[in-house]
C-alpha cells in the first residue's frame, strides 16, 4: 500500500474522526505537528501555531465555512511570515469540500496550466486570495 495514502488516511482519522474538535490544546498541537511533518511546511516552532488556533476557537467557523478563517490562522503573530499554506492545509483537513489546499506546488501547476491551456486569466497574486 502507498505510504502517502496511509498517511492521508491517518490525518483523516485525526481531523475528521476522534480529534475533529479544536477545543483541546493537545489535540490541536498533535494535528499541527503531523501536518507540519507530513507537508514539510517548515514551521520550526509549531507550539505557537497550535496555541493560536486553539485561542481562535475555530470549530463553529469551520462548520459555517467561514472564508476569513484561513487568513486568521495564517496571521499568527509569533511568526514573521504569513503561514497561509499551513492554514489552508489545517482548514482543508477539517472540511476538504470547502477549503482548498494551497502551496508552492499547487501554485506552480495552476500557473503552468493557465499558461498552456488558457483555462483562466487569473493573476498570480489571486492564488492567495480565498474567494
Amino acid at each position: 500500500m502507498n505510504l502517502i495514502y496511509i498517511l492521508e488516511k491517518a490525518l483523516n482519522k485525526l481531523f475528521l474522526g476522534f480529534m475533529k474538535d479544536n477545543n483541546v490544546l493537545e489535540n490541536v498541537l498533535t494535528k499541527c505537528c503531523l501536518l507540519n511533518i507530513f507537508y514539510s511546511t517548515n514551521i520550526l516552532n509549531i507550539e505557537p501555531m497550535a496555541e493560536h488556533i486553539f485561542e481562535l476557537n475555530i470549530d463553529e467557523r469551520l462548520n459555517k465555512c467561514d472564508e476569513t478563517l484561513v487568513e486568521d490562522i495564517a496571521r499568527c503573530s509569533f511568526y514573521k511570515r504569513n503561514e497561509y499554506s499551513f492554514a489552508t492545509k489545517y482548514c482543508s483537513h477539517h472540511n476538504p469540500e470547502f477549503y482548498p489546499i494551497y502551496d508552492y506546488y499547487v501554485e506552480k501547476m495552476l500557473i503552468y496550466f493557465r499558461n498552456v491551456d488558457h483555462f483562466d486569466n487569473f493573476e498570480n497574486s489571486d492564488l492567495k486570495c480565498f474567494h
